[in-house]
């Protein structure tokens, strides 16, 4: 049973503690008070979800207060009874950083921080799913009559998922494709077999063993021809070594003369760009402008302190007009309560001659006179202490921009005092280049190295080796057609005896695919006889409750009925005896009837041992004595059947319904403010 549940900035609700009872609690309030906030609260809290945000019609941030003021985190707490045990779930949702929960059994933490940790071990305890707890216990805002919406192959899924037949079907499912699966592995083998017969001949094998003899004598041929041309590379190589070491060291000075030149290039043209500073004297330029730094850095703070001062003269001028105008305002009140006296002072009670009067009125009006002109020159004061505020901020900001220049200015100069030390350094560099570049081509013309004599002893070198793996590549191929070959004459002799045993596998799989299909027919049975025993204990419920729910007397039952395709129809039986289809004959307010009937049943087969209902506008569609007789049902019988039973309604009638509990719940909507709660008892 749930006992209480708080919500702390949980949508429109800022701080809401609401306790229930068994029997039926109704809840109260106008469209958008926060009602059904309250139960999807519940859900929440059970399983870390709720059927607007599991379809995503929500985001889970969205949960948190926005209005009137935003909050950071949201927080449901939920207390119920199960089994003799006392159980509290804490959830918190954060707008930043990840979301908590806690679970406690009679105040010992046995689950968390992980919400998914929390919502597996409620699952365990209730032995509900969040499915069966949304189609069974929980019906959603005007979604009592989801069951007849749905089409016949649509309720047949949704039903047998709620009655778990689901289970037996998907498992006859994947017995059926293996049992398809087996047969098609028989059919393959059998072909292989027939296949291999062909090949395993004495036949083939004589022509696969002359084949290998051929290939073998080819192979000796190429390695003799390969040792031949490996000695004649072998020489080759040793002249193209020789003339590579001259390369290499002629390629070392064309490199270092090549960058040594191109040094010899960037030196020569830095230098000319550098030498165009002048004559410039940028050390005295560097003094100077730091010299007008310090100025106008003296003349930021100066004007700061204008400032400061400007600001005082205008709190003081601000302050000096808010207090005459207080004054301002009392003299004016005097003289409204001077005209309103009759012949009393309203200040000492005692009696106030005509003139009396007339003389105080013409010393507030004179009063009052001296007052305003002293409102007006403080305002004048006032506006000209923001128009000087406002000109030496001008000027200040002035003086900051000049400083800036000032500062990029010296920083230009000290980047010119730099080049020309870089010029000197450069020239004595650019020296000591050009002598370096003399050596290098000193040290080429001893080298005597000859290029062409290198490409034409490397394109000798290149036609052997690839004559040499030409004739590997053709050695490989004859190696691995010996390999292939006696692969073969193995693999035909290992046919012959593997056919022999895939031949005993088939007829083992033969008889592994009959009891398939022995095992197939019984769950297809099994699940036949369960689908019966269910529904029939459903109809057994709907039919006590539709005599207690339903206000009329032209339909007499209810039940489900099941087709011949497996198919679910809501069936209602008229006065004569005959079954007729709810959904095409009844009214809107009858189905709604019919659907709650289906509700109630199915929560009492399924979740007998949670034993809650939770039913949000279960009036929607219903006529006004419809709406009397489920009042009724709800208070007097209902709580017979279920232990603990939520009703969540914007229409009054239904308060009727409560045998346990009434939360009224209001909001200005127009307000944005958050919704206020109150309790009374059932009457």
């Amino acid at each position: 049973m749930i006992r209480e549940i708080q919500l702390q900035n949980w949508k429109s609700h800022n701080n809401t503690t609401m306790a229930f009872d068994k029997g039926t609690n109704v809840i109260v309030g106008v469209m958008g008070s926060g009602k059904s906030s309250v139960m999807d609260g519940v859900c929440f809290a059970l399983y870390g979800t709720f059927p607007s945000l599991s379809s995503r019609n929500v985001k889970l941030d969205e949960v948190i207060t926005s209005k009137p003021h935003q909050a950071d985190q949201s927080v449901v707490i939920l207390k119920f009874d199960y089994n003799g045990k006392e159980y509290s779930i804490e959830r918190k949702v954060n707008r930043k950083g990840a979301n908590e929960a806690k679970l406690f059994e009679g105040g010992k933490l046995i689950g968390g921080p992980q919400p998914t940790d929390v919502t597996q071990k409620v699952e365990k305890i209730i032995d509900i799913s969040y499915d069966l707890f949304t189609r069974a216990v929980y019906s959603e805002q005007n979604q009592i009559d989801y069951f007849l919406k749905l089409s016949s192959s649509q309720r047949k899924e949704k039903f047998d998922e709620l009655l778990n037949l689901n289970k037996y079907e998907n498992v006859r499912a994947n017995a059926v494709s293996l049992q398809n699966r087996l047969r098609k592995i028989v059919e393959d083998r059998k072909s292989i077999i027939k296949e291999r017969k062909k090949e395993s001949t004495l036949e083939n094998i004589e022509e696969a063993r002359r084949r290998l003899e051929k290939k073998e004598s080819e192979t000796a041929r190429s390695q003799d021809e390969i040792i031949n041309l490996n000695g004649m590379l072998r020489e080759k190589k040793k002249i193209v070594e020789g003339l590579q070491k001259k390369e290499s060291e002629f390629r070392f000075y064309n490199e270092l003369a090549i960058k040594t030149a191109s040094r010899i290039e960037q030196l020569e043209k830095g230098i000319k760009e550098m030498k165009k500073i002048g004559g410039l004297d940028a050390t005295t330029e560097i003094e100077k402008l730091k010299a007008s730094e310090k100025k106008f850095e003296a003349a930021i703070e100066k004007s700061a302190r204008e400032m400061e001062k400007l600001l005082e003269e205008k709190s003081s001028a601000e302050k000096a007009l808010a207090s005459e105008e207080t004054i301002f305002r009392g003299i004016e009140k005097s003289s409204r309560e001077i005209d309103k006296t009759d012949g009393i002072c309203p200040v000492c009670r005692r009696g106030l001659e005509a003139h009396t009067k007339k003389e105080i009125k013409a010393e507030n009006e004179k009063q009052g006179k001296s007052v305003l002109v002293k409102i007006k020159e403080l305002q004048e004061q006032g506006d000209l202490a923001r128009k000087k505020i406002k000109a030496s901020e001008k000027e200040k900001d002035l003086l900051v921009e000049a400083r800036e220049k000032c500062v990029e200015k010296m920083f230009e100069m000290k980047q010119l005092l730099e080049k020309a030390e870089k010029v000197k350094r450069g020239e004595k560099e650019l020296e000591m280049l050009n002598a370096e570049l003399g050596k290098i081509g000193k040290e080429m013309q001893k080298l005597e190295f000859d290029e062409q004599a290198l490409i034409g002893e490397r394109g000798k070198a290149v036609e052997y080796e690839q004559k040499i793996k030409s004739l590997e590549r053709e050695m490989k191929y004859h190696r691995e057609m010996v390999s292939e070959l006696k692969s073969s004459i193995e693999r035909i002799e290992k046919d012959a005896k593997h056919t022999q045993e895939m031949e005993k596998e088939v007829e083992v799989l033969a008889q592994k695919i009959e009891k398939m299909g022995v095992f197939v027919n019984a769950l297809k049975a099994t699940q036949a006889e369960l689908r019966n025993e269910l529904i029939g204990a459903v109809n057994e419920a709907m039919s006590d409750i539709w005599g207690r729910v339903y206000p009329y007397g032209d339909y007499t039952d209810a039940r489900l009925a099941v087709d011949e395709i497996g198919s679910y129809e809501i069936m209602v039986r008229e006065k004569n005896g005959r079954w007729v289809k709810a959904d095409g004959i009844l009214s809107g307010g009858e189905k709604s009837i019919a659907a709650l009937t289906v509700r109630i049943s199915i929560s009492l087969v399924l979740a007998q041992n949670l034993s809650w209902l939770i039913l949000d506008e279960p009036t929607h569609n219903l006529d006004a004595n419809a709406v009397g007789v489920m009042s009724e049902i709800m208070k007097e019988h209902l709580p017979q059947l279920v232990e603990q039973i939520f009703i969540i309604t914007h229409d009054k009638e239904m308060e009727r319904a409560a045998s346990s509990t009434i939360h009224l719940l209001e909001r200005d909507k127009e307000q944005e403010s958050y919704t206020k709660a109150s309790q009374m008892d059932a009457m």
